[in-house]
């Protein structure tokens, strides 16, 4: 499903040395979007720029990679965890095997 964004003319919302910042919109993955630039008028000065139109995601989209962390953080503490007692156990059962023996 194609959506369109909003019609018309859009006043530059930020500038920095390199970029230029139009508008946003908030879309999700289950649709598919469209950019339609249309150029009003001759702009032929700009081309020893090489302009290009980027459209990126925004940070909210990696908002998310702190609980992912986290949660690969508290999965690793599990799998060591466990590789630890797997390398305890048969040493501790061969240390008492041994006393017992002993005795």
């Amino acid at each position: 499903m194609e959506r369109q964004f909003e019609k018309g003319q859009y006043k530059v919302a930020s500038y920095s040395d390199t970029e230029v910042s139009f508008g946003e919109f908030h879309a999700t993955r289950a649709n598919r979007w469209k950019v339609i630039l249309k150029i009003r008028r001759d702009a032929g000065e700009l081309n020893s720029a090489n302009p290009k139109l980027v459209v990126e995601t925004g940070g909210e989209y990696w908002e998310t990679i702190p609980d992912v962390y986290g949660y690969s953080l508290l999965w690793a503490k599990y799998v060591a965890s466990f590789g630890v007692i797997w390398m305890l156990v048969p040493i501790l059962l061969q240390a008492v095997s041994r006393r017992k023996i002993g005795s």
